[in-house]
């Protein structure tokens, strides 16, 4: 199903359960009272829509089920304006109808071609009266008989019109219709039925029209959702609505799976693990299905996806001292809305939506004390009096989820909240009020109360929101898992190495991070330069650090506090003896890239 709005087609394969958009030229108005979208009934690919016929605001086909479209030919022996009805062909997809009403000009013109080329087939050409009796009258619906397509009927001002002849010659069909505006005609089963102006909805039974069914066409597929995202894992749940010969998964327009030939009717999950994840970033993924070599398409929906780290025993953050390289951020991230980092939604979140911040470094199940703990405020819309965590009227809540490494599905390692949980959020929600640093609650989970110990998980931050009401959100810190071993943990053990590693993110905008390693204590410089080879900021200046590990951020900020400019720059280190005759100097520089 399509619909027309202000900024394009809107299109539901799902009985509106969801609708994607498709954005449209600056040419097209879809907020016109006469603008239209017909499908076509033989090859559901073929879609039209429009609401005029003049250079610079055209009618429009798609050759992909509403995916995209293309502009269509202007009729060029006459200059019209606005279509008055706009109707396809029940037997042939590359052929529709354009109809209109002005006055002394012609009222219908076909397409054979997809819109390429029109032929006016209501007679008036560049005349003011039809030389093959067509009425100069309004026209609002057009239908061609599936049982003879020479047969072709027009819902006029003053009637149906009838063409025997496939619009060669017309004549009033004579067939006991009265003289009424017909605005449409559609096909049910054996009848006809005629919508009028005033007069009421009409009906006729026509012989040849018993038993008639409108022909099966080949669907598109549907990616019904897709999930995950962590090290490049994702999941989609995939309809397969029609026999397809193949079947591909596109991610950023290059095929990744593939899938055999099937049956109509098939729903199916598809884990895919994409490759090459180096930064966190969006892919847009798609499915795309052949039929006798020609290809149905679904609609394209997004996914985050980020690598993964090393897997540690315990790990312990106060989200403080850094952006944080850690944690994969989808609406959920590390800022200084408070004093002190921390990991935050945005104040207020919005209705309708989900979001995320998942820890990108797995954590290894301990068999005894495997405890999650972190502080945080959830000052988000309460359920209704006496509901619970899954009911459907528990409204907005937060949770913290976990899941198989391997696997796809997330499980709460506790039950949701929402502002219920704290007798102080649930009255600053009451009030509309704001979250404060006094409010923090501290949390603590079991991991094996959901896990076995030894298994390799990844943990995630959700808060998720219903279509209505919303307030100030979510705020999280503090986050500790199993921290007594955090001692034997990989982000503890001393490096073997002097390190730079490349900048997270990279591209970046607002910041990002730079990582290092020293494996002995040393004096640290970290300058950032312009391609000039001008100093930028000094990020470490003669700094002593111990053996270890560390992150500094970047805030696009030079010396002076002055934000910098697009552009590509390079970030050197120097750590060690700086003395002539030493050669412990570690030296290394990356380049990177600021977009504004």
């Amino acid at each position: 199903v399509c619909a027309v709005g202000v900024s394009g087609v809107w299109r539901t394969d799902n009985f509106a359960s969801n609708w994607t958009l498709t954005q449209m030229p600056p040419g097209w108005n879809g907020a016109s009272s006469l603008a239209e979208v017909k499908i076509s009934l033989v090859n559901p690919q073929i879609v039209w829509a429009g609401e005029s016929m003049i250079a610079g605001s055209p009618l429009y086909v798609s050759s992909d089920g509403g995916l995209s479209f293309a502009e269509t030919a202007v009729f060029p022996d006459v200059t019209l304006g606005r279509i008055s009805g706009l109707e396809t062909h029940p037997a042939e997809d590359s052929t529709a109808f354009a109809l209109f009403s002005f006055a002394n000009a012609p009222k219908i013109l076909r397409t054979n071609d997809l819109g390429q080329t029109w032929e006016d087939i209501s007679g008036f050409g560049t005349g003011t009266t039809s030389t093959n009796g067509f009425p100069d009258v309004a026209v609002h619906s057009l239908l061609v008989m599936p049982y003879d397509t020479d047969i072709i009927w027009a819902g006029t001002e003053i009637g149906i019109f009838e063409s025997m002849d496939g619009g060669a010659t017309w004549a009033d069909a004579n067939n006991g219709f009265p003289a009424t505006l017909v605005y449409e005609m559609v096909i049910v089963n054996d009848q006809v039925v005629v919508a009028t102006h005033g007069r009421g909805v009409w009906s006729v039974a026509l012989p040849e029209l018993a038993g008639y069914e409108p022909p099966v066409a080949t669907l598109s597929p549907r990616l019904n959702g897709i999930g995950g995202g962590a090290g490049g894992l994702i999941s989609l749940d995939v309809s397969l609505r029609s026999p397809y010969d193949s079947t591909l998964v596109v991610a950023d327009g290059e095929a990744v799976f593939s899938l055999p030939a099937n049956p109509a009717g098939i729903d199916t999950n598809v884990n895919v693990l994409l490759s090459s994840i180096e930064n966190q970033s969006s892919v847009a993924v798609s499915v795309k299905s052949f039929k006798d070599g020609d290809m149905f398409r679904s609609a394209v929906k997004e996914i985050v996806v980020f690598p993964l780290l090393e897997a540690r025993n315990g790990y312990i953050n106060n989200l403080n001292s850094f952006i944080n390289n850690d944690i994969a951020s989808n609406g959920l991230s590390v800022t200084s809305d408070f004093e002190n980092r921390a990991l935050h939604s945005p104040h207020n979140y919005a209705d309708a939506t989900v979001l995320t911040a998942t820890l990108r470094v797995p954590i290894i199940v301990a068999s005894t004390d495997a405890i999650l703990s972190y502080d945080d405020i959830a000052i988000v819309e309460p359920g209704f009096p006496g509901s619970v965590f899954g009911d459907e009227n528990f409204r907005d809540f937060v949770v913290v989820e976990g899941r198989n490494i391997n696997e796809v599905t997330w499980l709460p390692l506790a039950d949701g909240y929402d502002a219920r949980f704290d007798a102080t959020w649930l009255q600053t929600f009451n009030v509309n009020g704001n979250g404060a640093p006094s409010m923090f609650r501290t949390h603590e989970i079991d991991l094996l109360d959901t896990f076995p110990a030894e298994e390799t998980i990844l943990i995630r931050f959700r808060l998720f929101a219903d279509e209505t009401m919303n307030a100030w959100g979510w705020v999280v810190d503090n986050l500790s898992i199993q921290p007594q071993l955090v001692s034997v943990a990989s982000n503890e053990q001393i490096p073997k190495v002097f390190s730079l590693s490349q900048n997270y993110p990279n591209p970046f905008n607002p910041g990002t991070q730079i990582d290092y390693t020293l494996p002995a204590t040393a004096k640290v410089n970290l300058k950032i330069y312009n391609v000039r080879g001008q100093q930028v900021k000094y990020l470490v200046q003669d700094e002593a650090h111990l053996a270890g590990s560390y992150t500094v951020e970047w805030d696009c900020k030079d010396d002076f506090g002055v934000p910098v400019s697009s552009a590509f720059y390079f970030y050197r280190i120097e750590a060690g003896d700086r003395s002539p005759t030493s050669r412990a100097l570690f030296v290394k520089s990356f380049k990177m890239t600021l977009l504004r």
